[in-house]
């Protein structure tokens, strides 16, 4: 049960992966094993989109300053959702947006 094919519309698939606490989660070697309509999928034609945050500290002030520093400091800092999967950057594609605290 580690993948989950579903059809959204023409030519659009929706794969949901699932990987326990110690699997390395490496998408494309799943994906690789993926068989759709009896053929293997073509790895040139998957793009990999993923979702951005980047936290800000503000001067209006929600928790105390040194809090939100190590807070923003930590966000700059974690391993980016890319690498943790295994993707390849030449067909990642980031939507991002800025989180204020």
């Amino acid at each position: 049960e580690r993948r989950k094919l579903r059809r959204v519309g023409p030519g659009l698939l929706q794969l949901q992966l699932t990987f326990g606490y110690m699997d390395d989660p490496d998408v494309p070697s799943e994906l690789g094993r993926l068989i759709i309509d009896g053929e293997p999928l073509d790895m040139e034609d998957v793009t990999y989109f993923l979702g951005r945050e980047t936290v800000v500290a503000t001067p209006k002030r929600t928790m105390p300053s040194w809090q939100e520093r190590l807070f923003v400091m930590q966000n700059r800092t974690a391993a980016s959702a890319a690498r943790f999967f295994h993707l390849p950057s030449t067909k990642v594609f980031e939507v991002g947006t800025t989180i204020e605290l």
